[in-house]
């Protein structure tokens, strides 16, 4: 009878250790958590980064083509702060001759610009012409908008050619920027 009962204690000293050791699969499991945990938030907060696209717009208006020809969509998941442009006319070709280094912007920044809002971006090509025929532009917009409650400030440029076509309609192609 007392060597069982010093069996069953023996035994039950071993489960007690054993249950106050942690195994390697509990340590290895928590690991993998915690390691999982530090990649995927900065994944997550990445892939749901707003992405501010600028493009012509759909539809120009006929009697005044180059009022407002592009228009800008958050096409991220999160909202874009203290969102500002910029347009820069390049290169324009004038009926009376050439124009370079203009530059349109807007001085006081759109607050805020939600996931799958657009906004049309005011680049005033027309006062450029001056009352001219304009030809043909390079057209260079540039963005800067704050993400994460405005921890990083972004900075993306669009460069765009604008060509007149016989019909006095204009198009605006996107291209790639000029290498330095």
């Amino acid at each position: 009878m007392a060597r069982g009962k010093r069996l069953r204690q023996q035994r039950e000293r071993a489960a007690a250790a054993l249950a106050s050791k942690p195994n390697a699969l509990t340590l290895w499991g928590k690991r993998a958590c915690t390691a999982l945990t530090i990649v995927s938030i900065p994944l997550a907060l990445y892939l749901g980064r707003p992405r501010v696209i600028v493009g012509p717009a759909d539809t120009l208006r006929a009697e005044d083509p180059l009022k407002i020809p592009f228009v800008a969509k958050n096409e991220g998941y999160l909202s874009a702060k203290d969102l500002r442009f910029s347009c820069v006319i390049v290169n324009a070709r004038l009926g009376r001759g050439e124009i370079s280094g203009v530059l349109f912007g807007r001085p006081d920044p759109i607050r805020t610009l939600d996931a799958g809002e657009n906004v049309a971006v005011p680049c005033f090509l027309q006062s450029v012409a001056g009352g001219g025929t304009l030809h043909s532009a390079e057209i260079r917009i540039t963005e800067t908008y704050r993400i994460f409650q405005g921890l990083w400030l972004v900075e993306w440029s669009f460069w765009f050619d604008a060509l007149q076509y016989a019909n006095g309609q204009y198009r605006f192609s996107p291209r790639q920027p000029p290498a330095h």
